[in-house]
């Protein structure tokens, strides 16, 4: 599978090589109303952030959790985090999409 997405966050397959500051915790991202987290709680992997961009490098399979949705399990690779957005069609703007 190419992507993965759980409430509000989207991860897809990152190319190339990936550099940038390691972050010493597991969250992927914070909720804005319920303060709920998507998270990796244990595992061999990395989270890196470059130039406001999330990265997730894992040696093996890891599991994505969050209070509100089902876990979600990653076979190892490189991932890109995202948030998903969606557009407003009468504002003419896209958004966050607020899980």
């Amino acid at each position: 599978m190419s992507y993965y997405q759980q409430g509000d966050v989207i991860i897809k397959r990152a190319k190339g090589k990936i550099t940038g500051k390691k972050l010493d915790h597991g969250i992927l991202a914070e909720g804005e109303a319920t303060g709920h987290k998507h998270e990796i709680k244990t595992g061999n992997y990395d989270l890196i952030e470059k130039d406001g961009e999330l990265y997730l490098i894992n040696k093996e399979e890891v599991t994505v959790t969050h209070q509100e949705h089902s876990p979600i399990n990653l076979p190892p690779g490189k991932w890109s985090i995202g948030i998903v957005q969606e557009f407003d069609p009468f504002k003419e703007e896209a958004r966050k999409v607020i899980d």
